[in-house]
Parts: C-alpha cells; sequence; structure tokens
C-alpha cells in the first residue's frame, strides 16, 4: 500500500497517521527523526490564555 510512496519519494520509512494517510517519509535516521519531531511539534496543543 505504501511501496509506491516510497518509491516515488525515495524514502526508507514512512509515518502513517492514524487514519491511514502518510504523515510523510524519510531517506534515514536523521530524517525519520525530523519527521517525528515535526509530528510531535504539531501534537502539542497550545496553552490556554487567561482571561482576566
Amino acid at each position: 500500500m505504501y511501496l509506491p510512496f516510497l518509491a516515488e519519494t525515495g524514502s526508507t520509512a514512512v509515518l502513517v497517521r492514524p487514519d491511514y494517510y502518510a504523515f510523510g517519509g524519510a531517506a534515514d535516521r536523521a530524517g525519520l527523526a525530523r519527521l517525528v519531531a515535526g509530528l510531535r511539534a504539531g501534537l502539542v496543543a497550545p496553552a490556554p490564555s487567561s482571561a482576566g
């Protein structure tokens, strides 16, 4: 299922979202670390603002 994505992007790893879409691909460990860091950054909820 993800082999065409891997071939088209030159990736050796793919990070797949829970809805089965590819979040992104990486060609090496460093790229995978950047990909995971990007995912983590996107998952962090903003701090609630205090109205006051």
